[in-house]
């Protein structure tokens, strides 16, 4: 945008609170509005949409690791096709894998991409068969780091072809041993919920309860799946009045229209 080198691309920032050409008004738009005028001009447009750390829920996605490609062949938002270009892996490989910056900018944008990677590396692993040996030298890598195990356990809960709560737990046990003091809200969040939703799936209610209740208590808005994943353990487990209070408190999480 600033030295004109790719004309071709149009940069937008999807709440319009930075670069000159806005689609609404940041400070004057609510966010429901902000919202569905980002989806119409995603609606609207014949070239690709893709994003770099977002996406568009209401359509299927193409996780290309650096960008996610909007693929409105399906409105099945938990469609996920997984491309990381041999390009993409080169530099993961040479300037993120084992690369820990002494910028804590560089270094935070460091580790959410290690997280995202190795998410996606777990997430298409094919159970049952052998490993190539780069594939096991990444894992081997990325285990040792914190968000490396935590988007392993990710991955893994997410693979289609599943993996036991074990090896879920294994990593998650990793993570935990790893996590830095200075550990951002959301990533502390996101192993709460995830272990939540493995001690869910092992029927442990009071462990998954505890662990939700903390995943949601961290990190406080209203994009925090662990709100929804709360309420939902609490309904299925007839405790209609504690899923109510959750829903309460995600209404007092929503922000108020601009006046």
């Amino acid at each position: 945008m600033i030295e004109n080198w790719r004309p071709d691309i149009t940069m937008y920032e999807p709440k319009s609170l930075i670069l000159g050409n806005r689609l609404f008004h940041p400070l004057r738009t609510d966010e429901e509005t902000g919202q569905r005028i980002l989806h119409e001009m995603i609606d609207r447009s014949s070239a690709p949409v893709v994003f770099t750390l977002d996406t568009d829920p209401r359509y299927a996605k193409r996780d290309r690791w650096l960008y996610v490609e909007v693929d409105k062949s399906s409105t099945d938002g938990e469609q996920v096709t997984v491309d990381i270009p041999e390009e993409a892996v080169r530099f993961f490989e040479e300037s993120i894998l084992g690369v820990n910056d002494a910028n804590a900018w560089v270094a935070f944008i460091q580790g959410e991409l290690r997280r995202h990677y190795a998410m996606l590396l777990a997430r298409s692993l094919p159970r049952g068969q052998a490993l190539d040996e780069r594939t096991r030298r990444d894992l081997a890598l990325l285990e040792k780091n914190f968000y490396g195990a935590l988007g392993i356990a990710e991955g893994l809960m997410a693979n289609k072809d599943g993996y036991p709560a074990g090896v879920v737990g294994r990593f998650l046990e990793k993570a935990r041993d790893t996590m830095p003091a200075d550990a951002p809200k959301e990533h502390v969040s996101r192993f709460f919920y995830i272990r939540g939703m493995v001690r869910d799936n092992l029927r442990d209610s009071p462990g998954a309860a505890r662990d939700l209740e903390t995943a949601a208590a961290v990190w406080q808005t209203p994009s925090n799946p662990a709100f929804k994943a709360l309420q939902d353990h609490y309904r299925k487990t007839g405790d209609e009045g504690a899923a109510n209070a959750v829903e309460e408190r995600m209404k007092q999480l929503k922000p108020r229209k601009s006046r």
